[in-house]
């Protein structure tokens, strides 16, 4: 169920335990803090510019005030960093920051961790829009961003992500019509977007989603009737 809570107000700035983790770790790194943009600090080496993209998120979501933040700022590896799983190699695959208070908006340069297979920043305090960016991550299977206020439409270019097996919106606020596109995410097996805002109809183009097990979109504004292409998808348990 959506929990009850009293909206905290979006920071206009960062806190101060964030910022001065940002200029220590500019600082380690030897580059310029991330405001110039993590995308180009990438081009310096991958890690490097990988860390500064975790910065980035931890600054654009208040990280001085959240849960749990062990690791966040300093020199170590980012595998010991709170929420991160990286590979054989240092690159981030993996980021689990669920229920940690985050709250501020999802920054755009999440779109740079180009091997992430996993991004859980559920049940949180997140608002505004879901970057469109994140429809360059071709690696990610898992996407939840459930129990949060986001409260932008889907953004299209999720159908890009042609190896996204769950993704999980459910308990925002978003509106407008459900992307066509999501009809291409051809590996996806569970699509949850009850409990926003949604309007118009159902995409027929869901109906090329012949993996999926679970789709769930209740408590929605839709309207019109199921398109028929629907039930074409026998591997449906749930919808």
């Amino acid at each position: 169920m959506r929990r009850n809570s009293v909206p905290r107000p979006v920071p206009a700035v960062m806190s101060v335990a964030a910022a001065t983790i940002l200029a220590l770790a500019a600082a380690i790194l030897g580059v310029a803090a991330p405001f110039g943009g993590p995308s180009a600090a990438l081009a310096q080496g991958d890690r490097k510019g990988e860390r500064l993209v975790l910065l980035d998120l931890f600054a654009a979501t208040d990280g001085g005030v959240w849960e749990r933040s062990l690791g966040w700022g300093s020199d170590a590896p980012l595998d010991r960093w709170h929420g991160v799983t990286t590979d054989e190699s240092g690159r981030v695959v993996s980021l689990i920051l669920r229920s940690n208070g985050l709250s501020g908006e999802i920054p755009a340069s999440i779109g740079d961790l180009s091997r992430l297979q996993h991004l859980d920043l559920s049940d949180n305090e997140l608002v505004g829009e879901i970057p469109e960016e994140l429809g360059r991550l071709d690696r990610l299977e898992h996407l939840d961003l459930q129990n949060n206020r986001l409260d932008r439409p889907i953004p299209a270019e999720l159908g890009n992500l042609g190896r996204l097996i769950l993704l999980d919106l459910k308990h925002n606020a978003l509106w407008g019509a459900i992307p066509e596109e999501l009809g291409d995410l051809n590996a996806l097996t569970v699509l949850d977007l009850r409990g926003n805002g949604l309007s118009r109809g159902i995409p027929a183009s869901l109906g090329r989603l012949s993996n999926l097990t679970h789709l769930v979109l209740r408590s929605n504004r839709l309207s019109g009737e199921i398109p028929a292409e629907l039930g074409g998808l026998g591997g449906l348990r749930w919808l």
